[in-house]
């Protein structure tokens, strides 16, 4: 039986990945909005939060591009 971790057909794995790059990529440009608009240095924790989604996004975005040759 599939889960909704666990997914068995192909494309739902594919909607899966869809939907947490459209998430993390909000969430990223929630904080690249954050940031442009702030006049003060970043917060280490803010700074650490956006490198990893960027490192995220470009993952997802190379996770997507291998799916998408295996169709």
């Amino acid at each position: 039986m599939a889960t909704p971790n666990n997914p068995r057909k192909f494309s739902e794995k594919i909607a899966l990945h869809n939907q947490k790059q459209a998430e993390e990529t909000a969430a990223f440009e929630e904080v690249m909005k954050d940031l442009t608009t702030c006049d003060k240095p970043l917060e280490p924790t803010q700074f650490k939060m956006a490198n990893s989604l960027q490192k995220t996004l470009k993952t997802l975005v190379i996770i997507l591009s291998v799916l998408q040759l295996l169709c």
